[in-house]
């Protein structure tokens, strides 16, 4: 039998994850929502909804096990390749803290394992600075793919939605969606 994940992924924290987090917990999709400690718009309880560790939050109980909260830096630098390597381990080792720190519950904490390179720029020595900060995973932006990374530091999503992305030709997101869902 063939193996595939779906699963989806939100960058930025901006107010409209709310309604994609109650369409996505409808469905019971697994989602990844990727936030900058600094210039999110979602507000502490909203993150801590979102991670399952709001406290009297009676949809948490879903969401705890539905959807993680991901690392994408402090301030959403445009080009982390451009940074130096104290800026680097600002970004990316103060996010993890940060965000571990907004989710902790009172039975223990939560680990924040996965991150994503704002932009998608990152390039070995931005990698081995998320490794070091104890990630264990890191997504790109690219698109189109179907296959399980071979690198968990590099995992490139099958659909990336963005209205300056440009690698979908004259087809829409959604006609690629569909013929990769039909692929996989």
């Amino acid at each position: 039998m063939k193996r595939i994940k779906i699963l989806f992924s939100c960058d930025d924290a901006g107010v409209d994850d709310m309604i994609l987090a109650e369409m996505l917990r409808k469905y019971r999709i697994p989602s990844v929502f990727y936030v900058p400690v600094k210039t999110r718009e979602l507000m502490i309880g909203q993150i801590t909804q979102l991670a399952g560790t709001r406290p009297n939050c009676e949809i948490c109980k879903e969401t705890k096990d539905l959807f993680e909260i991901g690392g994408h830096t402090m301030t959403h630098p445009e080009d982390m390749k451009t940074l130096s390597q104290k800026e680097l381990e600002y970004e990316i080792g103060e996010c993890k803290k940060g965000l571990e720190e907004i989710i902790k519950t009172t039975a223990g904490e939560r680990k924040v394992k996965k991150f994503c390179y704002p932009s998608g720029r990152f390039n070995e020595r931005v990698k081995e600075v998320v490794k070091k900060a104890g990630f264990t995973e890191a997504r790109t932006t690219g698109a189109l793919n179907t296959q399980f990374p071979t690198d968990p530091f590099e995992t490139a999503p099958t659909i990336h939605i963005h209205p300056e992305k440009k690698h979908y030709g004259d087809r829409t997101w959604k006609e690629w969606a569909e013929e990769k869902l039909t692929e996989v």
